[in-house]
């Protein structure tokens, strides 16, 4: 208690002074002093209320504590000498000792907390710990609550807050990667090597890709070789990507190969806000991984079950969109592969416009022009329209191709599209899902006679199909029904399939039925497991059974095991009655930090085939001084460099006396970050290029809690083929501390809970601290410089006193370790 002032009750009874631990599920938790006699404890009012955003303020007299709770018009008070509590119209008295005047500060039994105010608290002394569970929403609950759903609302729209935004610099020329393949196989004595060389790099600002792909059993032709320099600016109003070189055209009417030209569209490579989801499902190779891009951006990965069925919740997202799978498999020249698929549904926000203009030269023998205009509109965020025209130079006849399309949504889950092209196509798509993600799509193709554009020989083709994931017990699966329909201008082929996929822990089932009808029925049933086994083997069976030969037609075995860390070693049979094959095989993969290697071999019948593959990329820094390899492929993705460094001078700038500083924690959400043993530099590669990656750093792991960062989120955008260095300033802060005293007739003595206001040589406000109970403070993070320390002069005109001290000065030297200034002392007197 303050010198020379009484409290309000005669004989203060005996305390233990503590640090408590306020929590709560709902509430955090914070460290708090407080007091103890017996088994109850005493909380500080001021304290308490401040952690709880509960309005308080002590009255001119200092015998009161007011304020409101919830509503403005619910006033509270807390009288010391009075002994009563006030709330809601509503007096309680308090008894005895139960409300404590000390250090300036309320101390009050937490039983009343509980009683009066509804803020319930369990004290446990073994751990000196307060429970906290209050029976109303606190104004401090509710912005917690609050804060947590604009932080969910952010981060689903991609909005989250940086600290400092990373800008791109113009680059006229850099090479950034290089990547590297070689396959060999042999076959009944012929040799076959390929060979593929991928550049990747920067020109004029934008991006420069080449590949060059050389065979010894294939001619070399420009047609087979690929270049494509790329500019993206999602912050241009008119256009936002131009690309020239090797383009294609998403959503051509006419069947043509890649084109050598130019591509300007003002379409976003960031993913726009989705409306909803597309269910898709296809094959590909068993235990394949498969990646799922939408416009260019990573949206999802998943891998394939036993048969090589794979699924995906596809968003449908405002704009046009380029969909497309990245398969990585086990093997040889099927390592990466791509395939581009097609999304029936095109949606455009309310009144936005869209457009692509493509033009160029087929990539044929004949190199004749081709060009195509795409327009969009968006009517309302439900309805979106579509028209363009297509110029095919290499069609005998109806060279020029007008199209218009449409896209309708009805509500949340009902999907109708239409494209028509006169003399060439009419395409109508339905789709129609259900809360329980039942997914049901039907489409009908109606090609015109004599067309030349869509190479078929169909005259009209229909589909329906029926997907669902479902969820029974423990086991997740997928299942879905695919019938199709084509029409000739000679009889019709229907196909007919039913999969059902099912996982259960590590274990994986697929059973898929198909059927064909053409001049007779031919209907087939596969199952395939993929099964742990002891050993750390993953064995994968198949059997394939023909119902109108009524017989087992197919039997495959296939068994993984990973050897050593990054050595994976693969043994299968399979035996095909249709074809009256059968074969063992072996494999050997290995993973190094720098390359890729692989050795397969086949036996059929009495012939056998190898393939020997190896793959791998190189780095190569701005100023092409530091060039690493790795075993993945790097053309066209982003490496970040984060550089740590000790900022002596504060410059923000690493001066060459400036040491690199190691243990700075960083996290960057879904990206693989490498750390070098005994270097301070940390790695981010593999980065799509051109979105947004929001960097998080934490500077608690520093040797010396005096370092400090200034931005602990940074915004950068991955530039493609380019090693981006950051350099990370760490400043070194001071620590300032000292002593607050009442000044009494017999000396001195420390006071707690005053409070002081640190501002530096300008006047600005740095810090504002507490004293402890025996009037001690410290603060640490001041920068080199002069400070000054004063009271708060409001605060001492209510507890009627005044600073002897005046304004104290003192200044925080540049120092490797952290400057101290600990012997600070500031006095304070009862007002006379």
């Amino acid at each position: 208690m303050f010198p020379g002032k009484a409290a309000a009750q005669q004989d203060e009874p005996e305390f233990d002074e503590i640090i408590a631990v306020i929590k709560g599920e709902t509430i955090g938790s914070a460290e708090i002093p407080a007091l103890v006699i017996g088994n109850k404890i005493y909380l500080p009012i001021t304290d308490l209320f401040n952690f709880l955003t509960i309005k308080n303020s002590l009255s001119a007299s200092g015998h009161a504590i007011t304020g409101h709770v919830m509503n403005p018009k619910d006033i509270y008070t807390i009288n010391r000498i009075d002994h009563h509590i006030l709330y809601k119209d509503s007096l309680t008295k308090i008894a005895g000792n139960d409300l404590i005047f000390s250090s300036n500060e309320f101390y009050l039994n937490s039983d009343y907390l509980g009683s009066v105010f509804g803020l319930q608290c369990k004290f446990n002394f073994r751990s000196l710990t307060v429970d906290f569970n209050p029976a109303i929403e606190l104004p401090f609950m509710r912005e917690k609550r609050l804060e947590q759903m604009r932080r969910n609302i952010t981060r689903l729209k991609g909005e989250t807050r940086a600290d400092t935004i990373i800008k791109r610099k113009f680059t006229a020329f850099q090479l950034g990667a290089l990547d590297w393949n070689i396959l060999s196989s042999n076959y009944k004595g012929n040799n076959n090597i390929q060979a593929r060389i991928g550049l990747g790099g920067t020109l004029a600002g934008g991006e420069a890709n080449a590949q060059l792909n050389i065979s010894n059993g294939r001619r070399f032709s420009l047609k087979n070789q690929y270049f494509l320099w790329r500019y993206v600016n999602n912050d241009k109003k008119y256009f936002k990507q131009v690309n020239i070189g090797t383009v294609m055209s998403a959503g051509t009417l006419s069947s043509i190969p890649t084109l050598m030209g130019v591509q300007i569209n003002n379409t976003p490579t960031r993913q726009r806000k989705s409306f909803g989801s597309y269910l898709v499902s296809d094959i590909t190779q068993p235990g394949w991984v498969v990646e799922l891009y939408i416009n260019d951006v990573l949206v999802d990965y998943t891998k394939a079950d036993a048969s090589g069925l794979f699924s995906f919740e596809i968003p449908l997202v405002y704009g046009n969109t380029n969909v497309k799978y990245r398969f990585y498999g086990p093997w040889g020249e099927e390592r990466s592969s791509e395939q581009m698929i097609n999304i029936p549904f095109a949606f455009l926000p309310k009144k936005t416009f869209d457009y692509s203009l493509t033009a160029g030269t087929i990539q044929d023998s004949l190199h004749q022009p081709f060009s195509r205009l795409s327009l969009n509109y968006g009517i309302n965020n439900h309805v979106t329209i579509g028209s363009g025209a297509e110029y095919n130079s290499s069609l005998n006849a109806h060279r020029l191709l007008p199209f218009v399309n449409a896209s309708v949504r009805l509500g949340n889950y009902i999907i109708f599209s239409t494209d028509y092209s006169p003399g060439t196509v009419l395409k109508g798509t339905g789709n129609i899902r259900f809360k329980n993600k039942l997914q049901m799509e039907a489409q009908l193709i109606k090609y015109a006679p004599g067309q030349q554009a869509i190479r078929t020989v169909s005259l009209e083709e229909r589909k329906l199909l029926v997907s669902m994931p479902y969820k029974w017990n423990k086991i997740n699966g997928f299942s879905r029904l695919m019938i199709n329909q084509a029409k000739f201008f000679k009889g019709k082929l229907k196909t007919a399939e039913f999969l059902m996929s099912a996982t259960r822990g590590r274990i994986n089932t697929n059973i898929t039925t198909y059927a064909v009808l053409f001049d007779k029925a031919e209907i087939m049933s596969r199952i395939a497991f993929n099964i742990p086994m002891p050993f750390n083997i993953r064995f994968t069976p198949q059997l394939q059974y023909h119902y109108q030969q009524k017989q087992i037609v197919l039997i495959k075995a296939e068994a993984e095991r990973r050897c050593f860390k990054n050595m994976v070693a693969t043994v299968g049979y399979d035996y095909n009655k249709l074809i009256n094959t059968s074969g063992f095989s072996l494999g050997l993969r290995h993973n190094f930090s720098f390359a890729q290697v692989g050795f397969s071999a086949r036996q059929v019948n009495n012939d056998l085939s190898t393939i020997q593959n190896a793959s791998g990329g190189l780095l190569f820094d701005n100023k092409m001084k530091n060039i690493s390899a790795s075993d993945r492929s790097n053309v066209g993705k982003g490496t970040i460099v984060i550089l740590p460094f000790l900022d002596y001078n504060n410059n923000g700038k690493k001066d060459k006396t400036e040491p690199e500083l190691l243990n700075l924690n960083v996290r960057v959400d879904g990206c693989k970050i490498d750390r070098s043993y005994g270097k301070a530099q940390i790695k981010i590669s593999a980065l799509e290029a051109y979105n947004k990656y929001f960097i998080m750093l934490d500077d608690k792991n520093f040797d010396n809690p005096a370092y400090k960062i200034k931005y602990k989120i940074l915004e950068v955008t991955a530039e493609p083929n380019r090693v981006k260095q950051i350099p990370v300033p760490v400043t070194v802060t001071g620590e300032v501390g000292g002593y607050l005293y009442a000044a009494t007739a017999g000396g001195k003595k420390g006071l707690g809970r005053v409070i002081l206001h640190i501002y530096d040589e300008n006047k600005k406000a740095v810090a504002k601290i507490l004293t402890e109970q025996d009037g001690y403070f410290s603060y640490l993070g001041l920068l080199p410089g002069k400070y000054t320390i004063e009271t708060d002069e409001q605060q001492l005109s209510k507890i009627e006193m005044l600073n002897i001290s005046g304004l104290v000065t003192f200044t925080i030297k540049e120092n490797m370790e952290g400057d101290i200034v600990d012997n600070l002392e500031i006095f304070i007197r009862d007002k006379e």
